[in-house]
């Protein structure tokens, strides 16, 4: 797991806590335009590993 992943853990665990929702599901991506109206991505995170953090943050506050 890289540096971006664990937010990405974190940022799932919170949504799932908060909603009482799956994480299952959310994007891995998120994106916006910045000023010069170009787009500005504040997260990538690979397919793969999006799947296993959406699975634990599940598991963690779901204690599936």
């Amino acid at each position: 797991m890289g540096g971006l992943d664990g937010t990405y853990l974190a940022a799932c665990v919170i949504y799932a806590s908060l909603s009482g929702r799956s994480a299952i599901g959310l994007d891995r991506r998120y994106e916006s335009k910045g000023q010069n109206g170009k787009k500005k991505f504040y997260s990538i995170v690979e397919k793969s590993v999006v799947i296993k953090c959406q699975q634990v943050a599940d598991q963690i506050v779901f204690k599936k």
